[in-house]
C-alpha cells in the first residue's frame, strides 16, 4: 500500500495547514517573550490575546478565563491539584471508573495524599451509572470531574445533567472535554461548569460526512468479521470514534498486521501504549477478558477519505481469519 491511512485521530492529528501557515511567523520572526515589557514581546502578546479569545469563542467563555497549558494532561493536573491545594485534608474527588489516565492517575495519587475518592462505574454500553452518581453526596468541598467524551469509545456522558446536579448542592465540577471540543457544540454559558479541560480545535463542518464514514466502516466490519462486536452506547457517542472487539484475537497483533498495511489504529488510550493489560475502559464496561483485549479504536478525522475507509474494510476480515487461525483460546476450544 503506498499511502498510509491514520485513523489514530483520538491520540493526535496531523497538523491542519491553516495552522501551519499561523504559526510559521512565530517559529521565524515573532519570537519574542509575551511576558516582556518592550514591543518585540507586546506584538506576541497581541496574538495570544486573540488566540484567548478564539477559545473562549469556541466554548462559549470569557477571555479571562481561559489558561494555556502544555497539553490536556496538564491541563486536569492543574484543576485536581489546584482543588485539592485549596481544601487541604477536606477534599473529596469523584470520578468515574472510565476516566482517561491523566485524570485517573491524578486522582489516585491525590487519594495517596489525603483526599477522599469515590469512583463511579458505567454500565455494559460504557455510559456513567446515574443510579450511583445520585447516590453520592456532594457539598463544597468536593469536586466532581467526569470526561465529557471517552477517548476509547467515544461515548458521550450527560455532562449538563451531571453538571447541574453537582452545582445545586453546592459543589464544584471539572469535565475532561479534551475529545469533545471540536467534535461537538459546547456552550459553557449553558452549562455549568467550574473548570472543563481542552485541546483546541474549530467545531468541523464535516462531521455528519465523517460520521458516515465512520458508520459505514462500523457496519462492514461488523457484517464481515465473525465474532466482532461493537463498543460503547450507539446514539451517544463522538461522530468520529469506532471501538470493535474481535472475539478470541490479541489487539496487538491486529494492530501490527494493519501496520504493516500502512493503517494506523490503536488498542486504547495513547498514554497506556505498552501496556499487555486489557483496556481499563472496556474491563469497567464488564467485557470478558477475551473481548477486552482485543478491542481496537479507529478514530477518524476531516481527512479521512471513502478509499482510507474501503482499504480498512478490505483489509481487516483477512486479518482477523488469520489471527484466529493461529489464537490458542480457538484450539482449546476445538479440542473440548
Amino acid at each position: 500500500m503506498d499511502k498510509n491511512i491514520y485513523l489514530d485521530n483520538n491520540a493526535t492529528t496531523m497538523v491542519a495547514p491553516e495552522v501551519f501557515e499561523a504559526m510559521l511567523p512565530f517559529l521565524k520572526d515573532r519570537y519574542g517573550n509575551p511576558s516582556s515589557m518592550h514591543r518585540f514581546g507586546g506584538l506576541v502578546r497581541k496574538y495570544i490575546d486573540i488566540a484567548r479569545e478564539h477559545v473562549a469563542a469556541l466554548i462559549g467563555a470569557h477571555p479571562s478565563e481561559i489558561y494555556f497549558t502544555g497539553c490536556g494532561s496538564e491541563s486536569d493536573n492543574m484543576a485536581l491539584r489546584g482543588f485539592c491545594h485549596e481544601h487541604p485534608g477536606r477534599a473529596h474527588l469523584i470520578t468515574s471508573s472510565v476516566e482517561h489516565p491523566a485524570i485517573q492517575n491524578c486522582c489516585r495519587f491525590l487519594k495517596n495524599d489525603g483526599a477522599a475518592l469515590t469512583e463511579i462505574g458505567v454500565d455494559e454500553m460504557g455510559m456513567l451509572r446515574a443510579d450511583m452518581f445520585e447516590k453520592v453526596m456532594l457539598d463544597r468541598d468536593t469536586l466532581v470531574t467526569l470526561m465529557w467524551a471517552n477517548n476509547e469509545t467515544g461515548v458521550l456522558f450527560p455532562i449538563e445533567k451531571l453538571a447541574e446536579r453537582t452545582k445545586s448542592e453546592g459543589a464544584f465540577f471539572h469535565t475532561d472535554a479534551v475529545q469533545a471540543v471540536g467534535k461537538i457544540p459546547i456552550d459553557c454559558k449553558k452549562v455549568p461548569i467550574d473548570m472543563l479541560s481542552l485541546s483546541v480545535r474549530h467545531i468541523d463542518e464535516k462531521n455528519p460526512r465523517v460520521k458516515g464514514l465512520r458508520d459505514r466502516l462500523e457496519r462492514e466490519l461488523l457484517a464481515r468479521c465473525k465474532g466482532a462486536k461493537r463498543n460503547g452506547d450507539p446514539p451517544q457517542r463522538l461522530p468520529n470514534t469506532s471501538n470493535i472487539s474481535y472475539e478470541f484475537i490479541e489487539g496487538e497483533g491486529i494492530l501490527l498486521l494493519l501496520d504493516e498495511k500502512g493503517i494506523a489504529a490503536s488498542s486504547g488510550s495513547a498514554c497506556t501504549t505498552g501496556s499487555l493489560q486489557p483496556s481499563h475502559v472496556m474491563m469497567a464496561m464488564g467485557l470478558p477478558y477475551t473481548l477486552a483485549h482485543s478491542s481496537i479504536r479507529l478514530s477518524l478525522s476531516r481527512y479521512t477519505t471513502d478509499a482510507d475507509i474501503d482499504a480498512v474494510i478490505d483489509a481487516m476480515p483477512p486479518i482477523v481469519d488469520r489471527l484466529r487461525s493461529l489464537s490458542p483460546y480457538i484450539r482449546d476450544s476445538a479440542n473440548g
